[in-house]
């Protein structure tokens, strides 16, 4: 019976072993798949990043060349409307001076025609003749000036419809400009204050859950022990009953045989005392293999609710992704959909621009042609009419006194004319202008309007979602834990105490560590920088980015490089180690952490610090994140292969004679409970030194 407990704890211990080996086998497995799938999900992110910062590129690139086209354009209007002003201006001028050598040269022929053809008997023909002629002259000319005006007036109107289109235009461009610039204000605003917040509940919610779920495991535990407790005591009382009562059947038996056989006595006496102490050894055996079994057991579920919780963790990271890349999507389309209305919105406007420009040019071309025949017609009828003139010149001379109360007349006329139409020019200009002054008066109130609507339609956003907050906030208080609001408490306190001491806060005291750091040469101004800075930077990002900004590894390098193996140092080194990995987990400071001196100085330290668990550990996690932040550290890992392997096989030789050492006492059990921990830590570092050398062998 005693042989057939024993190979069935045997039994157990080896299953338990091969189930824990196979146990760790799947979980390296599943952690190699679950990494590659975070690199395959990472590199699809950022190849969407690429993509959409590419598009937005591109658009961007789109609306600068459109508008540099719009403002070439407009260039080139204004600078062919100046050619053209001018070539206008030397087209008239040549041909006013061609028109006035022709009409010299007509005059002559024709004064010698008149003297030669006529003669003095048309005096009286004439006269008639003249005064019918100028009558109709005078009614010609208020006429063309009539039209003239007209078309003035046509083309002033054209012009301040050009100037307030394109004004408006112009407004209408610095408006969205602005308004882009708000927008994009506004949305980085939005999106720091919600991160911020995100940071401070993530971070409120993770040190929850971490007090409770130590509290949970500490009360499992607990309860455990007590359980064990209770079945070693039942079954060490179930022992002790079991050997008295083989004691006492021993002692009867030993009296009976003693009785009926005195030869028989020393051998049945012997036999039965032989028994007896190999039950005894026995029992002591199947304790301590039921002490080791229940520690094992301990460990195992330690390990399988450790395990629980990662995978709990990873699969909270792979929502979480999800959730923002169908955010990031959401906000894609959005973006996409403004982007087209834009776009449309911006080619109408684009065609009713280019419809007004060719309908008034259409209109001058009109108005040019019209005037270009208006001006032939006149030519013609200034022609005969100057021929007239100068062949009635002679006789006019003769009625010159008649002419001269004409021409009185004639002045007069004028001078009414031309007061007549200052005034009409004065009444237009006044219209003009309260025009223009009404409608850019109503443009000012519109854009106030429009501003001050948009102020209140902001702060009641603003208002609405504080007011959402604080409900909220006094929502999630009320459905607090006495524990949780126990922590609050301790939350407030400490910001009250850093409002009050603002040298405390966190950011203050970083900046005091880190200067310490870089100036310092005293050991415990340094040890106490560094404990703040390892505080700082497991509890904020941004003290993580100020401490990489500052170039405060290579020091801590160099300082790494002068300690020794005296009792504060090695704590000096186990603190910049963990601030150094704090540092480490963030992606974008691990470039500053991986300088050139940082595989050589791990390499040392793992070498001369292999015997202290925590220093060792944390050197070979360093090494395994700055391998593979670059090609560079790739190869100096790849020339230090010696040392890495030497060091591997070091660690594979004490965890084989960790394995060897058995301990049975009582006294010894928690030092058992400590070797088994410092095994799997010694297993878990020279698992990373593994992953190490096959990534540099790759």
């Amino acid at each position: 019976e005693i042989q057939r407990a024993y190979r069935c704890a045997a039994a157990k211990t080896r299953y338990q072993a091969a189930r824990r080996g196979i146990t760790l086998l799947q979980a390296h497995v599943r952690r190699r798949l679950a990494q590659e799938d975070f690199f395959v999900q990472q590199y699809a992110a950022i190849e969407i990043q690429r993509v959409w910062r590419g598009s937005m590129s591109r658009d961007d690139l789109f609306l600068m060349w459109q508008a540099s086209c719009i403002l070439q354009a407009s260039a080139r209007r204004m600078i062919a409307q100046k050619k053209f002003v001018r070539l206008m201006v030397a087209v008239r001028t040549v041909q006013s001076f061609y028109r006035s050598w022709k009409m010299t040269v007509a005059e002559e022929n024709a004064h010698s025609a008149a003297v030669v053809l006529q003669a003095c008997t048309r005096r009286y023909i004439a006269s008639k003749d003249y005064a019918l002629m100028r009558a109709q002259l005078v009614v010609i000319q208020a006429f063309a000036r009539q039209v003239l005006a007209v078309l003035e007036v046509k083309r002033l109107k054209s012009v301040i419809l050009v100037q307030s289109l394109y004004r408006s235009k112009v407004a209408h461009q610095k408006y969205e400009s602005l308004r882009r610039v708000v927008v994009t204000f506004q949305a980085c605003i939005r999106g720091m204050l919600a991160r911020r917040s995100l940071s401070v509940e993530q971070y409120a919610a993770v040190e929850i859950q971490r007090i409770w779920r130590g509290m949970y495991a500490n009360c499992n535990f607990m309860e455990k022990v007590l359980a064990s407790i209770n079945i070693q005591t039942a079954f060490r009382r179930y022992a002790a009953r079991e050997r008295y009562e083989k004691l006492q059947s021993a002692s009867v038996l030993l009296q009976y045989h003693v009785r009926r056989k005195l030869m028989q006595k020393n051998i049945s006496a012997a036999i039965t005392i032989q028994r007896i102490w190999r039950g005894f050894s026995q029992s002591g055996v199947f304790t301590d293999s039921l002490w080791a079994s229940l520690v094992i057991q301990a460990k195992y579920r330690g390990y399988r609710q450790f395990k629980l919780f990662q995978d709990q963790k990873e699969s909270a990271t792979r929502i979480q992704s999800a959730t923002r890349m169908m955010i990031t999507r959401n906000k894609m389309q959005i973006r996409e959909k403004a982007s087209i209305n834009i776009q449309r919105a911006w080619r109408g406007y684009e065609k009713r621009i280019k419809f007004l420009i060719q309908l008034l040019a259409a209109i001058e071309i009109q108005s040019l042609v019209r005037s270009y025949f208006v001006r032939k017609e006149m030519k013609r009828q200034h022609s005969a009419i100057s021929i007239q003139c100068l062949v009635r010149m002679k006789r006019a001379k003769d009625v010159l006194h008649t002419l001269r109360s004409e021409s009185l007349e004639d002045r007069v006329m004028n001078r009414l004319r031309n007061s007549s139409v200052s005034k009409i020019q004065t009444v237009f200009r006044r219209y003009r202008y309260q025009k223009n002054v009404i409608n850019s008066t109503i443009n000012i109130q519109c854009f106030i309007r429009k501003t001050i609507a948009r102020k209140y339609v902001t702060k009641m956003k603003s208002a609405i979602v504080g007011i959402q907050s604080l409900f909220r906030g006094f929502c999630v208080r009320r459905r607090r834990t006495k524990q949780v609001i126990l922590i609050a408490r301790k939350v407030r306190k400490a910001n009250k105490k850093a409002f009050a001491h603002p040298e405390m806060k966190l950011g203050v005291r970083t900046s005091n560590a880190l200067d310490v750091i870089l100036t310092s040469k005293s050991l415990s101004e340094i040890m106490q920088a560094t404990a703040t800075l390892e505080v700082s930077t497991r509890l904020s990002t941004i003290c993580c980015r100020n401490f990489a900004a500052a170039g405060a590894p290579s020091k801590l390098y160099a300082f790494i490089q002068t300690c020794n193996r005296s009792l504060p140092h090695v704590e000096l080194l186990q603190l910049v180690l963990v601030t150094i990995s704090n540092v480490a987990r963030h992606d974008e400071c691990i470039y500053s952490i991986a300088t050139n001196d940082a595989v050589g100085v791990l390499l040392n330290l793992m070498q001369h610090f292999r015997d202290k668990e925590i220093i060792f550990h944390l050197s070979v996690d360093l090494l395994n994140k700055i391998c593979r932040s670059g090609r560079k550290f790739k190869d100096q890992c790849a020339a230090n292969k010696k040392n890495i392997l030497s060091i591997s096989s070091l660690c594979s030789r004490k965890i084989a004679r960790m394995s060897t050492v058995t301990s049975r006492s009582n006294s010894h059990r928690q030092n058992e409970v400590r070797h088994v921990t410092i095994k799997a830590d010694m297993k878990a570092a020279l698992r990373t030194l593994t992953r190490v050398m096959a990534y540099v062998e790759e």
